[in-house]
């Protein structure tokens, strides 16, 4: 969710819509440590992985973001990546990845 400011009633029925829609209450446990949060019911629909480089504190676990960003390839109909840093540890699973579909 974000943040934003309600400036008429209408935007408020229109947010407490999608509230409704999409609690995040709902909570799916995928394994692995993996959950998704957002109405289960959507879980089918396609899905459009996106995936992006970017710098990390280095106190960072590398090897729980290269899980998710696998978990989010294995899982995503179509993928995204609208930046992979040359010779990240993105671009490296996005080129096993080729390697395994070839």
């Amino acid at each position: 969710y974000y943040e934003c400011i309600v400036r008429n009633p209408e935007a408020e029925r229109k947010i407490g819509e999608y509230i409704r829609l999409n609690p995040w209450k709902c909570i799916s446990h995928f394994g692995h440590g993996m959950r998704g949060i957002g109405n289960p019911a959507l879980l089918n629909c396609p899905k459009i992985g996106v995936l992006c480089s970017r710098k990390v504190p280095p106190d960072c676990n590398l090897v729980a973001a290269a899980e998710r960003n696998m978990f989010v390839m294995q899982s995503a109909d179509q993928l995204w990546v609208p930046h992979a840093t040359p010779g990240g540890m993105l671009t490296r699973l996005l080129d096993a990845k080729s390697r395994r579909a070839r």
